[in-house]
């Protein structure tokens, strides 16, 4: 059974951007227990709809996470 998910950007009731996916359609491949980063290059409320815009996180922060919380993205390979 595919995996997948929503992810909602909202403030005051209001969506203002939201990315639907499903694990091995449209380019996304989710690993188990890794985060995924939008590319840089590709921040538009279309191009985050493309799974092949989106790579494995990298970088790292806390005790072992990937990702970049509160600061910019890295670019992706």
């Amino acid at each position: 059974m595919p995996i997948g998910g929503e992810v909602v950007l909202s403030g005051d009731a209001v969506t203002i951007d939201s990315v639907v996916y499903t694990n091995g359609t449209m380019g996304w491949n989710v690993p188990d227990g890794r985060s995924l980063q939008l590319s840089p290059a590709n921040f538009s409320d279309s191009a985050n709809d493309d799974g092949t815009n989106w790579c494995e996180s990298v970088s790292m922060f806390g005790l072992g996470d990937y990702g970049t919380p509160g600061t910019p993205n890295a670019d992706c390979p």
